[in-house]
């Protein structure tokens, strides 16, 4: 049996007189320090933690675990011996503690505590006492909410509207037809006071719009319409102090939504043209680097408006912006020094001087970057700093937004990519060097180099193959773009062929033509990712085939590498792919062998701060 303390029930009593408004902070922030004054009482402190307890845990945290339940935890964890903690914990609630719930829920009478503790009794019963929850304590929780609003008992809005919401979803659970039609009055009249207020007009919206036990009338969705229009007349008013061009867009949706199921297309016309004319407004007032995001969402509903002329002018606006923004933006460079000593170490290892053909496949190899083994990094820089983790990110070209990368958990291969980018640009100087010292060692030639591209019988054309590789062996870095980089596609046409895939596809709008499959068409058959391995065909797809990489293949083909991309760092990432595709097979098995191991050690845990290093190898002989 819990013995409340005299400090806890005299608390309790006080807030239970109170003439003052209530929150669940109020009363946690009386009742945790005098709970913890009775730390040296064992008996005391523990009777008092269930009164605590109910007014410590965060409303509508349904995802947060351990069980998703209403009430929970306002933060969670993972303990060293990787258990979940959550603070508080339900896990540590006990059927007792649910019989004192009942209890006060039918002793007091404030409308504050007694919803709190009636709506814990009907969340936790079930997981806590393995009992149906008693439908009479979610009467007594809607009850004691409607109360509190309509007795203005609360601290705020905000708390008025969380708990009209709690008192609608109980109803519905329960479908207790009376109170759906009570909580539905009292969301109504809380809708009107966040139109006039500006404020949380949002979360009663939706509440009566998703909530179907709720079944509005039309008459009860022309006041929201009405509302809305209100609203969405102050956002788009340039110059009032109400003007909000993200408000607008957040009260328009609704309203297009509105407009559409009723029929009314100049209706929605009319309200996405607003929404882009407030984001126009704002881009001409901003920098280049916001306009050109404020622009983006303009087109999108200039479009939405079926205004094509302004849909035309404003991309061309957004365009320029785009242009402009690269003179806002920053160069941020970062130094690394690179020990001789470590260089020689590594060179000696990964150049076989025994065989210029080992010392090739080594290469080869050696840069083949595991997708295990970056996305282990990926996942240990997320847990690090999660929320950097969680942002996405923008690459722009000159005059467009080239592709988004999204946050780490949603975009894995989008991460990946951006990941192996930045690792070939850290290692350029290790990959150059050991081209460099392969070359001179073992004084090769284009057609030795050709050889080795060769063996895997992907290449047809030995004589564009030789100039190519001369030219970079030469510093001819422009030709040896534009000569190599179409070989890459070259050899993956090769490859799906012999693999058995069609490699011409339809011509987009002229119905009984075709064109040549090109090589992102390659890089996504599934025999074809067999054939070459998941590690391999990152590669290629960061470096040739992918904005979010250096996509160089369309770059080229589509004339906009400019001589810029001519430079020995982009010509030696040529040169290493077509070395890997000579002997992909191989590389392919030594790369997978990496990414297993790569996977063991991230399930035990055995990776150091840094991104782990592959040693050089040896074996597979060419």
């Amino acid at each position: 049996m819990i013995d409340v303390p005299t400090e806890i029930e005299v608390i309790i009593q006080g807030f239970e007189q109170s003439e003052e408004k209530l929150g669940a902070n109020v009363i946690s922030a009386a009742l945790s320090p005098a709970r913890m004054k009775l730390a040296g009482n064992s008996d005391a402190f523990r009777d008092a933690w269930p009164d605590a307890m109910a007014f410590a845990l965060q409303r509508e945290a349904e995802n947060m675990g351990p069980w998703n339940t209403y009430f929970g935890a306002w933060s969670s964890g993972t303990k060293a011996d990787g258990s979940d903690w959550y603070g508080p914990d339900v896990r540590e609630l006990t059927p007792e503690v649910i019989e004192h719930w009942k209890a006060r829920a039918k002793t007091l009478g404030h409308p504050v505590l007694r919803g709190r503790y009636a709506d814990l009794v009907w969340e936790f019963s079930s997981p806590v006492s393995k009992t149906r929850g008693d439908p009479e304590f979610a009467r007594i929780a809607i009850d004691s909410y409607l109360a509190s609003v309509t007795n203005d008992m609360r601290p705020d809005q905000h708390d008025n509207i969380v708990v009209l919401k709690r008192a609608a979803r109980l109803a519905a659970l329960i479908n207790d037809v009376e109170r759906i039609r009570g909580t539905k009055g009292q969301l109504l009249i809380a809708f009107d006071k966040a139109v006039a207020e500006k404020a949380w007009w949002w979360a009663v919206s939706d509440e009566l719009l998703q909530n179907r036990k709720i079944a509005l009338s039309e008459d009860d969705r022309e006041r929201l319409r009405t509302g809305w229009e209100t609203l969405f007349a102050g956002y788009t008013a340039p110059g009032s102090d109400s003007f909000d061009p993200h408000h607008a867009e957040n009260v328009g949706v609704r309203l297009i939504d509105y407009y559409r199921k009723a029929g009314a297309t100049s209706e929605v016309e009319r309200v996405a043209k607003g929404i882009a004319d407030a984001f126009i407004y704002i881009s001409r007032a901003g920098s280049a680097m916001q306009a050109m995001g404020w622009l983006e969402t303009a087109v999108e509903y200039m479009s939405t408006a079926g205004d094509k002329d302004h849909a035309r002018a404003v991309r061309l606006e957004r365009e320029q912006a785009i242009r402009n923004s690269h003179e806002e933006m920053q160069s941020f460079t970062t130094t690394m020094t690179i020990d001789k000593e470590e260089l020689d170490e590594f060179l000696s290892t990964v150049v076989d001087k025994n065989s210029w053909q080992q010392a090739l496949f080594n290469i080869a190899v050696e840069f083949t970057e595991p997708r295990e083994r970056l996305w282990g990094s990926l996942q240990r820089e997320a847990r690090a700093a999660p929320l950097m983790a969680m942002f996405s990110s923008s690459i722009l070209a000159e005059d467009h937004k080239a592709a988004t990368v999204g946050s780490t958990e949603d975009d894995k291969e989008g991460n990946l990519i951006r990941r192996l980018n930045t690792g070939q640009q850290l290692n350029r100087q290790f990959l150059a060097r050991a081209l460099d010292e392969a070359v001179d060692f073992h004084r090769l030639s284009p057609e030795e180099i050709s050889s080795f591209i060769f063996q895997s019988e992907l290449f047809d054309d030995f004589h564009l193959m030789r100039e190519g590789i001369k030219a970079w062996m030469h510093g001819d870095y422009i030709k040896a773009l534009f000569t190599l980089v179409p070989l890459i596609e070259t050899g993956f046409r090769k490859l799906a062929r012999n693999l058995g895939e069609v490699t011409t596809k339809a011509k987009r709008g002229a119905p009984g033509w075709e064109v040549s499959s090109n090589l992102g068409d390659f890089l996504a058959m599934e025999s074809v990712q067999k054939a070459m391995g998941p590690d391999i065909i990152l590669q290629i797809k960061s470096i040739f085939a992918d904005a979010r990489g250096t996509n160089l293949r369309n770059l080229v083909a589509h004339g906009l590498a400019s001589s810029s991309y001519a430079n020995w760092q982009v010509c030696d990432l040529i040169i290493h792919s077509l070395l890997v595709m000579g002997v992909y097979e191989e590389v392919r098995d030594v790369a997978a062998r990496r990414g297993e191991e790569a996977a063991r050690k991230a399930d035990v845990g055995d990776y150091g701060d840094e991104m782990p290093t592959g040693e050089p190898v040896q074996d597979g002989d060419v």
